[in-house]
């Protein structure tokens, strides 16, 4: 066959598929994101979307990216007739991806198409297969209900007695119900007469613990008020410390300053003693003179006494004269 014509019968095969474009050429598939898509038609599972995603639908005029999308649908097609179909291209002639990229060349491109085609074919084969054998277990299922209709039959003797049975089960099953229910009730009654005993004794227990606490606020109270009253009782004996501190300060310096002026007196009165003293002597001596002399100067004599006696109460406290 032609290549052109078989080129051209392959596209009009690819127009039945579910595209995102329509093919109006042999220009369109140049890119190959048309023949990606209809791989993905073929087997969703291997050419799953997250694969479809690598390939790039900006090329354009762009011949790098054509021939870049068209590897990885070669590189994707051979893997799925190895790894899926198990065959083997070896003795098939494998596409020039340049030439269909930059010029679309028709011959290049049906090989292309051809592999696109035989992953179809193949795998139309295999549901064909699957198909056998689900006709084969659908008549194996057909005789396994023949069997069972003859069991039916038998069984139909025992569904009197099965109807019997059923409902004495069931109203086993409510007995079963009535006397569960009864033993929760009376578990529940247990737990409640525990509650209640525990809680008699917590009523207790609170009762005591109020008593106390009652007992020691008004211990709390009645040492709240010897507290003040011992306060109160500080600070007026504090005030009274404080009163006969001034006092004995002042007495203090009242004694200190008449303590001074005692020792300037005594020591004035020591003064004046010791110039009496000096004066009797010099009386003294004056008064051994001779008497001829004594005589002739009598008077002089009774001038200088009086003057003595002056002199002696001149200015003393009557204590030192």
């Amino acid at each position: 066959m032609d290549r052109r014509i078989l080129c051209d019968s392959l596209i009009k095969w690819m127009k039945t598929f579910d595209l995102n474009r329509p093919i109006n050429g042999v220009g369109d598939l140049s890119d190959g994101v048309l023949i990606a898509m209809c791989l993905k038609n073929i087997d969703v599972n291997h050419f799953n979307d997250v694969w479809l995603q690598k390939i790039r639908t900006d090329a354009g005029d762009n011949y790098r990216i054509k021939a870049n999308n068209l590897k990885k649908i070669l590189k994707n097609i051979t893997d799925y007739y190895s790894e899926i179909l198990g065959q083997s291209l070896v003795d098939f002639q494998m596409p020039d991806l340049n030439m269909i990229a930059e010029t679309t060349d028709e011959t290049e491109l049906s090989r292309l198409l051809q592999l696109v085609l035989g992953c179809a074919v193949s795998s139309l084969q295999d549901y064909r297969a699957k198909l056998d054998v689900l006709r084969e277990d659908n008549e194996n299922l057909l005789k396994r209900n023949d069997d069972l209709m003859v069991l039916a039959g038998d069984a139909r003797n025992f569904k009197d007695e099965l109807d019997i049975l059923r409902n004495k089960c069931e109203k086993m099953t409510k007995l079963e119900s009535t006397i569960d229910a009864y033993k929760i009730k009376l578990e529940e009654m247990s737990d409640l007469r525990q509650q209640i005993k525990y809680l008699e004794e917590t009523n207790l227990r609170l009762f005591d613990e109020k008593a106390n606490l009652e007992q020691e606020y008004k211990q709390a109270k009645l040492l709240q008020t010897q507290v003040e009253f011992h306060k109160r009782t500080n600070q007026e004996l504090y005030q009274k410390i404080s009163e006969l501190q001034r006092i004995a300060d002042k007495a203090e310096f009242e004694k200190n300053r008449t303590e001074e002026r005692l020792n300037a007196i005594n020591a004035e009165k020591n003064n004046l003693t010791n110039q009496i003293e000096l004066l009797r002597e010099t009386n003294e001596k004056l008064s051994g003179v001779n008497l001829d002399e004594a005589d002739g100067t009598t008077n002089s004599n009774d001038q200088l006494t009086g003057s003595l006696e002056d002199l002696n109460f001149l200015n003393l406290p009557a204590d030192v004269r």
